[in-house]
This record gives C-alpha cells, sequence and structure tokens, in this order.
C-alpha cells in the first residue's frame, strides 16, 4: 500500500502485513505486534492505533466480520 492516506503507525503496519498471515485478527492481536517501545505504548498510541485500523477497512485492506465483533 502505497502512503497516499494518513495511516498512522504506517511502518508498524506494513511489518505486520509483511510478517504475519491476518486472519480472525482483533485490534488487540495488532496492539501486542507492533514495535513501539514498551514507554511509549500510551492511551494516545492505543488511539492512534484504532484510527489506523478504520483507515485500512476503509481502504479494504482489512474487513470487519460484524458478527464477531465489538465496537
Amino acid at each position: 500500500m502505497k502512503n497516499f492516506v494518513h495511516l498512522p503507525f504506517y511502518n508498524e503496519f506494513m511489518d505486520i502485513f509483511t510478517n504475519y498471515e491476518i486472519k480472525n485478527w482483533q485490534a488487540k492481536h495488532f496492539w501486542e505486534k507492533m514495535i513501539i517501545g514498551k514507554k511509549s505504548k500510551t492511551k494516545q498510541h492505543r488511539r492512534l492505533m484504532y484510527v489506523g485500523l478504520r483507515v485500512l477497512v476503509r481502504c479494504k485492506y482489512l474487513e470487519v466480520d460484524v458478527s464477531e465483533s465489538t465496537s
């Protein structure tokens, strides 16, 4: 994916897509795999990760199974 849209943690998401097969993942799985220093994993970073997930869904790189999804 080219960086045409603003995707928070672009490099981290691209590393995950390169190194893992994503099937039935929850947001917590992305959070666990993100390479961010432990001390810098703040509420702000978590919020930005969720923003990034929404961008990826909107761009059709990910899809949400609404029957399995929570908010």
